[in-house]
C-alpha cells in the first residue's frame, strides 16, 4: 500500500504514513482501550523542539513502542552474514518495520488527545535478551498549534 499524499510505501495494515504522517485507509487498531481519533490532516511531525513562528500549547509527552523480532531461520543466515561481513538485510528489515509501526502507535496517541503535531521526536533502540528482538521506542511533545 502507498500514501496518498507522498507516494512512501505504507507497512501492511498501518494507520499513517511513516513518512508523513497522512492517515492510511487502513483501520488503525486502538491505543490503551481508546478508540482511535481519525484526522483530516496529518499531523506536523519534527525533530525540532519549537516551529520558528508558532506558538504552541503543550499536551504533554505521547511515546509509541514495538518490541520485534525474526524467526530462526532468519537468525542463522543472519549469523552466516556476520561471519562474512556486509549488511543484514532481515535485521535492516526489522528496524526499519518497528520504527513505523512504533511512530504510528505515537500519531494515534498523539490524534487521541487532539494534538496538531508532535515536536522534539527521538527514537531509542535496544536489543531484548531474546537473540534478534529489538525494542523501538519514539517519542515526543505533543502539541496544539495556536
Amino acid at each position: 500500500m502507498f500514501c496518498s499524499n507522498c507516494g512512501s510505501q505504507i507497512p501492511e495494515g498501518s494507520a499513517f504514513c511513516p513518512n508523513c504522517g497522512t492517515r492510511s485507509g487502513a483501520a488503525p487498531e486502538s491505543t490503551a482501550g481508546q478508540a482511535p481519533n481519525y484526522r483530516s490532516k496529518p499531523l506536523v511531525l519534527s525533530t525540532l523542539e519549537k516551529l520558528e513562528g508558532q506558538e504552541v500549547e503543550v499536551l504533554g509527552l505521547v511515546q509509541g513502542s514495538l518490541v520485534s523480532s525474526r524467526n530462526v531461520g532468519k537468525d542463522l543466515l543472519a549469523g552466516f552474514k556476520n561471519i562474512a561481513g556486509g549488511e543484514i538485510k532481515s535485521y535492516t528489515e526489522l528496524t526499519a518495520s518497528a520504527r513505523a509501526m512504533a511512530l504510528e502507535r505515537m500519531q494515534m496517541e498523539a490524534a487521541n488527545i487532539g494534538a496538531d503535531g508532535i515536536l522534539g521526536i527521538r527514537y531509542t533502540s535496544a536489543p531484548i535478551s531474546v537473540e534478534g528482538a529489538v525494542e523501538v521506542m519514539v517519542y515526543g511533545t505533543a502539541v496544539k498549534f495556536k
